[in-house]
Formats: structure tokens, C-alpha cells, sequence
């Protein structure tokens, strides 16, 4: 029993629970310190205990960076920077924050940057290095508890939202791309009034399911509560699509939104905003591309009627 807490480990024979136990004996009666959050004498630490964190996660970018296209290093460098400042011994309080954030998402988790860092970034991951905790940290419960809520929330301290991905072939909810993916967006009327049609339908699907629903906090789910393959989301799609005379693809709904929010006199920069791009050249490059359409379709016109057509 260590601070109250009764600890348990399986062997496979007898014999190698008693030499155990004979350990744990011998290091009572040396007066050895034990820990709290394995209940084990220190001299049991793992060889994690030797090495901190963040040279660890260093070493790790190098090793999967060139495996990994551009978003999956900004999607991993975001995730090692919130787990590193988890990590850390005490705050940063000489370094702002964000100079803190910056010095280790655009420079230290970025193998083909880190050995151009200027002086001031080399002096924060320096002090990074010497406050970070052991790997060996990831075998307290609590501190694993703290990294993850680190990952799950944002810098006004809300929790932050997830994309659903593919990673290795599975469905996976992942924290977004950018900064722009997560927004907050007013719905019209008429779509909240479809979104409480779809609650009600969604409430009779759970019930239904019972023991079988799977909360995933998703709006959008199989009648399981389990996120909706691409393919049958297509699927389903394509009949409506061609019933309707429509030859478009899903995400073209989304240019479509563009369009008419624009055609409608809507500042492009608040439809930047609604729709989430990341510059508004590429806003008005969408509507360009409409309105080319529309320009083609009236000279056509206009050549059918020149040339008596």
C-alpha cells in the first residue's frame, strides 16, 4: 500500500510473484522512496525516466517527418506542442505564451526549420528542454488526464471541436486543419427548423438502438450513432441528385452556397467567413467560375440569334 492506496500485479507463477514481493521488501527496509503513482520503489522506474519528453517528441517528428504529407505534420506538430506545455515542470512566466506555442508548433516539431531558428526561439525551446518532464510522467494517470484535456481545448479554454477523418483506413475524429475550420456560423430559419426535425428523427434512432447507439456527439450519424461512411453518404446522394436533373458533386453544394450568398450582395469577405476559406481570392475564384458559366450561356445565346439559329 502506497499513500493510502492499495496497488495489485499479476504474475504468471508463483514463484515470480514471491521474488517480487522480496524486492518490494528489500526496498522498504533500505528506506527507499516510493512512487506514488505506480506504487513502485524508484529504483523500478523505467528507462523513460531518462529521458525528457521533449527530446522524445523531438525525435519522433524527425523520425515519421518524412513519412507525412503537409497537413498531417501541422495536424501532429499542433497536437506535440499542446501535450509538451502540459509537460512542462512549471509556466513559462519569462515567455509569453504565444511565443511559446510558436517556438515549438513553427520550429522545434519542424525538422527542416529547427536548425534555422532565430536566437529568441532557441532560447525558449532550450528552457522547454530543461523544464520538460520525463516520458516516464506518462505513467501517472493524472498527468495523462491533463495532456488529454490539453489536446481537447482551445487557448479561450472551450472545448475544441472535432473533424471526422480517415486515419489508417478508420473513421476518426481529429482535431481540424485550421484555425478557420472551427467557427461558429448562423443558420437561417429554415435550417434550424430541418436540424430539430432531424433531432427528433435521431432521439427515435437511439431508442430504438438501445444498448447498440454509440454517443459520438456527432449532429449526423447511421442510425447507430456511428459516423457515416463517405461512400454511403454518396450513395444516398446520387439519387436525389439525378432525380432532381442535378449534375453535381456533394461538395460542389458547398460552391453553390458561395454563389448565391455572393449573387445575393453579400460582402465576399462575410461569405469568406461563413464558408471558412482561407483567403478571399479563393472566395471570388469560385464565383468567377459561375459567372464565366453564366457569361458562356448568354453568348450562346446571343450567337444562336446572330446566326438565325
Amino acid at each position: 500500500m502506497v499513500a493510502g492506496k492499495r496497488w495489485r500485479e499479476p504474475f504468471d507463477t508463483v514463484t515470480l510473484a514471491e521474488g517480487f514481493r522480496s524486492e518490494l521488501i528489500r526496498a522498504t527496509g533500505k528506506g527507499e522512496a516510493f512512487v506514488i503513482a505506480t506504487g513502485l520503489p524508484v529504483s523500478h522506474r523505467s528507462k523513460s525516466a531518462a529521458m525528457s519528453w521533449y527530446k522524445f517528441a523531438v525525435e519522433y517528428v524527425d523520425a515519421r517527418w518524412p513519412q507525412l504529407g503537409g497537413n498531417s505534420r501541422k495536424n501532429m506538430a499542433k497536437t506535440l506542442t499542446a501535450t509538451t506545455i502540459a509537460l512542462l515542470r512549471a509556466k513559462p512566466t519569462q515567455f509569453a505564451p504565444a511565443a511559446v506555442r510558436t517556438a515549438l508548433r513553427e520550429w522545434a516539431f519542424n525538422t527542416n526549420r529547427r536548425p534555422d531558428a532565430p536566437r529568441d526561439v532557441v532560447a525558449i525551446l532550450r528552457w522547454v528542454e530543461r523544464n520538460s518532464l520525463p516520458v516516464s510522467a506518462w505513467e501517472d494517470p493524472e498527468k495523462v488526464d491533463q495532456v488529454l484535456r490539453a489536446i481537447d481545448t482551445r487557448l479561450d479554454g472551450k472545448q475544441a471541436a472535432a473533424c471526422l477523418q480517415r486515419v489508417n483506413g478508420e473513421l476518426t475524429l481529429t482535431a481540424p486543419k485550421t484555425r478557420r475550420s472551427e467557427r461558429p456560423v448562423p443558420l437561417p430559419a429554415v435550417c434550424v427548423d430541418a436540424l430539430r426535425r432531424h433531432r427528433e428523427r435521431q432521439a427515435e434512432e437511439r431508442e430504438a438502438a438501445g444498448e447498440q447507439w454509440r454517443e459520438t456527439g456527432l449532429v449526423f450519424t447511421t442510425r447507430r450513432g456511428t459516423p457515416i461512411e463517405p461512400r454511403n453518404l454518396n450513395r444516398h446522394f446520387y439519387p436525389i441528385r439525378e432525380r432532381l436533373g442535378l449534375d453535381v458533386r456533394f461538395h460542389d453544394l458547398r460552391h453553390t452556397c458561395v454563389t448565391l450568398l455572393l449573387g445575393l450582395g453579400i460582402p465576399p469577405h462575410i461569405v469568406r467567413d461563413i464558408v471558412g476559406h482561407s483567403a478571399l481570392d479563393v472566395t471570388m475564384n469560385i464565383y468567377a467560375h459561375a459567372d464565366m458559366t453564366e457569361k458562356r450561356a448568354a453568348l450562346d445565346k446571343l450567337g444562336g440569334l446572330l446566326s438565325g439559329e
